[in-house]
């Protein structure tokens, strides 16, 4: 599943967000260790320690889990102007 908008971070000011393939590109990254994160709506946090060469090209494959939240029941109502009663609605959350 390709994930569209997802928040990639070194954990420093190096940082992008995936395109609609699902690729992000991160360069002019120092030489170093790093904690690389991801973030999307949805889905689980992932933690991955990678390690950048300067002058180096790295492919970095992530693959995220869906989050499912359980949401609390939501209900509305509506009334009208006058104080009428329109109806109720209950939805699954």
């Amino acid at each position: 599943m390709t994930c569209v908008g997802t928040s990639i971070n070194l954990q420093t000011n190096y940082f992008d967000i995936s395109r609609s393939n699902g690729k992000f590109l991160i360069e002019d990254i120092p030489d170093g260790k790093y904690k690389l994160k991801t973030s999307a709506i949805g889905f689980h946090d992932l933690g991955k320690e990678v390690e950048f060469i300067a002058n180096s090209k790295k492919q970095i494959q992530l693959k995220i889990e869906e989050a499912i939240i359980d949401l609390p029941l939501i209900e509305v109502n509506a009334q009208s102007g006058t104080g009428g009663f329109l109806g109720s609605l209950s939805l699954p959350g």
